[in-house]
């Protein structure tokens, strides 16, 4: 099932149950026995803080984004464990969040889509690989670049932002090819998008 709104697009696989919106008077009761119900695989920059809103609003539970991992620089070592191939307990580590969108949980949607097969999985991404670079570049890349520059391991943070990109691209200064890891990424989701195939 595909989605537009506006200029980002979101595609669900489901191999599990379809998401049913708490509802009044189950929500409270609900987030103590929280477990991952979807996960987001969209790069940043493809809706995924408006994603975010929506999906707690939906689910009445929290939902990971990076900034959570901004608020909680204690979480990056873990998360860059993640992407070096060593992921946590992820039911200890994401107790309490419903979903996850935008990295670094995007960055590691293949294994937690293991970990959690009954969970759909979710691409929000951009009308074009040319449009997202022009909206990751004055964003998330610039800060990107920031903290790379700043070369400090005593920021927790810093790490994390050396790992984010794992495997997507491997020049943030290279718009080629990081156009290249966006399309890339849809690519790996193409097969089962088509109806035919």
């Amino acid at each position: 099932m595909s989605g537009v709104t506006g200029r980002m697009k979101a595609t669900v696989q489901r191999s599990g149950p379809v998401l049913v919106p708490a509802g009044p008077g189950r929500g409270r009761a609900y987030r103590g026995l929280v477990t991952l119900r979807l996960i987001g695989a969209g790069l940043p920059r493809t809706g995924t803080t408006s994603l975010r809103e929506a999906l707690r609003h939906l689910l009445d539970a929290p939902i990971y984004h990076m900034s959570e991992a901004l608020a909680h620089p204690e979480h990056a070592p873990t998360w860059v464990a993640a992407i070096q191939g060593n992921p946590p307990v992820w039911n200890d580590f994401l107790a309490g969040y419903a979903a996850g969108v935008d990295t670094p949980f995007s960055t590691c949607w293949r294994d937690l889509a293991a970990a959690y097969p009954d969970a759909p999985v979710l691409l929000s991404h951009r009308g074009s690989a040319e449009v997202w670079h022009r909206s990751m570049d004055v964003t998330v890349l610039a800060r990107t670049r920031d903290m790379l520059a700043m070369d400090d391991d005593a920021d927790p943070v810093v790490p994390l932002f050396r790992a984010i990109f794992d495997g997507v691209f491997t020049d943030l200064d290279d718009p080629d090819d990081v156009m290249a890891g966006y399309e890339r990424r849809l690519a790996q989701f193409a097969p089962r998008l088509d109806p035919s195939a």
